[in-house]
């Protein structure tokens, strides 16, 4: 590139303008055997093969990692969150509790027979029904209505033989 005849002495002197790059042809030179033996090219060619299936291995190795450390993100994130439905139903239960009048974690224990009482069962002989006068519970069988279903009795006055002695 040239300098435009117009631009005056002074500034030519502080203008620089580029000059195109000479490009050097220099190459490097590759140590090759002129003549090569089948064996020197074979272990060359074998030595070729072992660097392929060690990449291979490891990029397999590298898989197979990535892949535990999903699973076991995923494994984590589904533990996570069934604690956090056990938690959540916990507070539920907890806040029930201080509701209601009667606690589900005290257990309530039969006056005749010293068994546990099981509000939910599906045997007839085995459901519940509390005195009228006190706070005992008598199965259907400990009582006086043995025999009938808890269907009959369930809105009848009960009362308890001690309550019945105390009156």
């Amino acid at each position: 590139m040239t300098i435009p005849p117009r631009v005056s002495p002074a500034l030519k002197k502080h203008l620089k303008i580029p000059s195109p790059i000479k490009k050097s042809v220099t190459r490097k030179s590759i140590n090759r055997i002129g003549a090569i033996s089948s064996t020197e090219w074979r272990e060359f060619e074998k030595q070729k093969e072992e660097e392929k299936e060690r990449k291979k291995s490891a990029i397999a190795t590298r898989k197979l990692q990535k892949q535990v450390v999903k699973e076991k993100r995923e494994a984590d994130a589904r533990k996570r969150k069934q604690e956090k439905i056990v938690q959540s139903t916990m507070k539920k239960r907890k806040v029930t509790n201080k509701n209601s009048s009667t606690c589900t974690e005290i257990k309530i224990k039969c006056a005749e027979c010293e068994e546990e009482i099981i509000s939910d069962t599906e045997f007839n002989d085995l459901k519940n029904i509390g005195c009228d006068d006190c706070l005992a519970w008598y199965h259907l069988k400990c009582s006086t209505f043995m025999g009938k279903l808890y269907e009959e009795v369930m809105n009848l006055p009960f009362k308890c033989p001690k309550s019945n002695i105390l009156n």
